[in-house]
């Protein structure tokens, strides 16, 4: 992380969490694409101490089972450095999906770790359960 006069540069911080979002939603923005999904997006504005105000997309994927939101939440949290949410209509289902070492990893709202990596078929097989009502 660059560092300036002792403190994280804020700018550069932001700009690599926009990029990793951006790179993410690309990557679903395809899958959803390749199964024929309905995808709309809104604009999110956040606020953070560790990188200041920025704007994020938001994914509404619509689903044969619901629809499906994934939703940036922020770069500073902890244990990772980013977190985004998938959760779903009308199930109420959510995983979060955390940026570690440049890498997305799934946990549940526990937080227990997923056990499957991250990647276009568990994000499939996921839309698809997530969505469905008990």
């Amino acid at each position: 992380m660059a560092k300036k006069g002792g403190t994280l540069d804020k700018v550069q911080v932001r700009e690599e969490w926009l990029a990793a979002i951006q790179a993410l939603l690309s990557e679903i923005r395809k899958w959803t694409a390749a199964a024929r999904w309905a995808v709309t997006e809104e604009r999110k504005e956040t606020t953070e101490d560790l990188v200041g105000a920025y704007s994020t997309q938001v994914l509404r994927i619509k689903t044969p089972n619901g629809l499906l939101y994934v939703e940036p939440i922020g770069r500073d949290v902890i244990g990772a450095d980013g977190r985004v949410d998938l959760y779903s209509w009308p199930s109420l289902h959510r995983l979060l999906l955390l940026r570690q070492q440049d890498q997305w990893r799934l946990k549940t709202e526990s937080g227990v770790d997923w056990p499957e990596e991250w990647g276009k078929d568990t994000f499939v097989k996921l839309a698809r359960t997530l969505t469905k009502t008990p």
